[in-house]
């Protein structure tokens, strides 16, 4: 369900330009009494002290608070960056996050926002150790061929030799495979 518009609001259709002066006059810390001066001048209208009141309570104070409280959590976002420490690119994209969330609304919370930080980290490390174990075992199994392959090649040998004399040929598998004299 829409808001519905205040008087200033209503006044802005009219004549293009007042709420962003009255936000800049409130903005400046100008007295209401001065403001209600100046729409007059715009529109030729009177206002009421209230009117003016209610909008800057309704529209202006509040959209002043939402702003500040997202200074606030970005300036909180930062010191956490700070204390746990970051890289250029990290923090870029943390901030990238943070004015996407900005601009759709979003409620930020820098605590979620650097735990979430800490749980892609895990991640990356974890990957990273998965990739080097799995270097390891690659290694491993190379070098469990190599050695298949060089006891294949003394049984061919053996096999070769074992035709001139079947006993020698199995005295020297049972060498190579260690089984020992029978």
């Amino acid at each position: 369900m829409r808001t519905p518009l205040t008087r200033i609001e209503q006044f802005d259709r009219k004549f293009p330009g007042l709420e962003l002066a009255v936000v800049k006059a409130l903005d400046a810390g100008e007295p209401l009494a001065e403001i209600l001066e100046l729409i007059e001048a715009k529109t030729g209208q009177k206002v009421a002290q209230t009117t003016l009141s209610n909008y800057k309570n309704e529209r202006w104070l509040k959209r002043k608070q939402r702003i500040q409280a997202l200074v606030d959590r970005g300036e909180a976002v930062i010191a956490l960056l700070g204390e746990h420490g970051a890289d250029d690119v990290t923090k870029a994209a943390i901030f990238e996050q943070i004015g996407q969330a900005m601009e759709q609304g979003a409620e930020l919370n820098p605590h979620f926002l650097l735990a979430e930080q800490r749980k892609w980290a895990q991640l990356k490390l974890k990957r990273e150790q998965l990739e080097k174990d799995k270097q390891a075992l690659e290694l491993k199994i190379s070098q469990i061929e190599q050695a298949r392959a060089r006891e294949q090649g003394e049984i061919q040998a053996a096999i070769k030799d074992g035709e001139k004399d079947p006993q020698q040929s199995i005295q020297r598998i049972r060498e190579i495979y260690g089984l020992g004299a029978a």
